[in-house]
């Protein structure tokens, strides 16, 4: 055996340990299991020491440090109560003074690494603090959930309600769109350089897209936008709305609208403008009517007027009192104002010659009966010749009751009307005829109503007629051009 060993091993002038204790059963037994189960336990501990530090990944290098030094330290400490177990036998003695000399080594830097560790270790949390830790944790983590609940029922109702604004929004959009879409109204939104942003409801017989991203002098004819141009600009310099009129040719027709031009403000400034374009065509067409109605309604009046003065002049030259003459004025401005009715019955296009019939002698048509017979069908006469036939027919129908055909019981009258044809040119033919009536004298002078239907009515209307005094009673026949009826479409 090598000195070293026979020293550490083997020592021929010691005794083993339990010779000290005189081989004592008791004593011996007791020194072997304390130390044995010392042993087992220390290197119990340190195995779950480096299980710990092994499987907690988390532990910073100090205290993994810390650790690997007590297992050492520990492990060491089991080595030495194995040495003196086995001393009780054998005389080993140098062997276990080698393996406590390593111990109390351990032990020394076991012990400086707890004390240098100590004042971090000492602020490590007891398990009274991490469990009010633990407590406060909880409690934020509840007051966290119960804060996420109610913003998730916030965020709900929000968009709820957002969802609900928008579907409200966008209904108003619809009814504000179908509002427009029927009607004469144009409304659009420009940037500050006059560039189309958006529009609803563009003009008539244009789109959306021929606007949108233009400006009105790439847009719109020359002539509207230099009108327009200017006006826009000086809202946009100065804020306040203006109001301007222009027009615009669409295809072959000229619309004008009335164009209102207000700011658009965003973040307090002037972004661009909103505009509303209103096309008030049919209103400048009702002008122009109205007009040229004033004109025609002026020229009507001085016409009537003069037809009523005519009236009145050859009336006052066939009578010798007042009182007949008043009697026969107002007689003939009677007709005069039945054949007016008709007219204005009809927007003034026109009277029904059978209706004119129908108004002239309506007085004599109910006390005669069927000695009145009406022939021809329904035409229209244009105002100047309604007037002028009715005159004529109100002058017959007041003669033939007084002195004519319908004087007697057995007298009769019939008026009749048709187309004819002169050679090549075709007239209008109105007859007037009495039967077995008394005998017409002529006394050789022409009062007012002779005069009417010889000359004046046949003048009037561009015509003829002739007058005949036979002996059953007069017949009257007047014809003129069918350029003196109404034309068809306005019957």
């Amino acid at each position: 055996m090598p000195p070293f060993l026979t020293d550490v091993l083997g020592a021929a002038s010691l005794v083993p340990y339990g010779y000290c204790l005189l081989w004592r059963p008791d004593l011996v037994a007791l020194h072997a299991i304390s130390d044995l189960v010392m042993a087992v336990a220390y290197i119990a501990i340190p195995v779950a020491i480096l299980i710990f530090v092994h499987r907690s990944r988390d532990l910073d290098p100090t205290r993994r440090r810390i650790g690997w030094l007590f297992a050492a330290f520990i492990g060491a400490s089991a080595l030495a109560h194995l040495g003196d177990f086995l001393t009780l036998w054998f005389p080993w003695y140098a062997a276990a003074g080698i393996v406590k000399a390593a111990t109390a080594l351990l032990s020394l830097a076991a012990a400086a690494a707890l004390w240098i560790a100590l004042p971090r270790l000492l602020r490590l949390p007891s398990p009274a603090e991490l469990a009010a830790a633990n407590s406060r944790l909880e409690a934020d983590a509840s007051e966290r959930r119960l804060l996420v609940e109610r913003l998730t029922a916030l965020n709900a109702d929000l968009e709820s309600r957002v969802e609900a604004r928008t579907r409200e929004l966008s209904a108003a959009t619809k009814r504000f769109e179908l509002a427009l879409e029927g009607s004469p109204i144009t409304v659009y939104t420009t940037d500050r350089d006059l560039r189309y942003s958006w529009m609803c409801n563009p003009p008539h017989g244009m789109k959306v897209d021929d606007f949108i991203g233009f400006t009105d002098t790439e847009s719109l004819p020359d002539l509207t936008s230099t009108i327009i141009n200017p006006v826009k600009r000086t809202v946009l310099e100065t804020g306040v709305p203006e109001t301007v009129e222009a027009s615009l040719r669409i295809g072959e027709k000229i619309h004008w609208y009335d164009l209102r031009v207000e700011p658009l403000y965003e973040d307090g400034a002037i972004s661009g403008l909103v505009c509303v374009a209103i096309d008030v065509t049919a209103h400048k067409e009702h002008q122009r009517q109205l007009k040229v109605m004033m004109r025609e309604l002026t020229h009507r009046s001085k016409n009537l007027l003069a037809v009523v003065q005519g009236i009145a002049r050859q009336t006052a030259r066939t009578v010798d009192d007042v009182g007949t003459f008043v009697i026969r004025f107002s007689a003939r401005l009677r007709a005069l104002a039945g054949s007016l009715d008709l007219l204005v019955d009809s927007g003034w296009h026109g009277a029904s010659l059978r209706e004119l019939v129908d108004t002239q002698l309506g007085h004599v048509i109910e006390g005669s009966g069927e000695r009145v017979v009406i022939e021809g069908e329904n035409a229209l006469l244009s105002p100047e010749a309604a007037q002028n036939v009715g005159l004529a027919l109100h002058e017959l129908a007041t003669n033939a009751s007084k002195y004519g055909a319908l004087s007697v019981p057995a007298g009769r009258v019939r008026v009749a009307w048709q187309r004819i044809t002169d050679g090549e040119r075709p007239l209008f033919e109105v007859v007037w005829q009495e039967e077995h009536g008394p005998t017409v004298i002529d006394l050789g002078r022409k009062g007012f109503g002779r005069v009417m239907l010889e000359r004046l009515v046949p003048r009037a209307v561009d015509g003829t007629a002739d007058l005949d005094l036979l002996p059953g009673g007069l017949e009257w026949r007047l014809r003129f051009p069918l350029t003196q009826l109404a034309p068809e479409e306005t019957v």
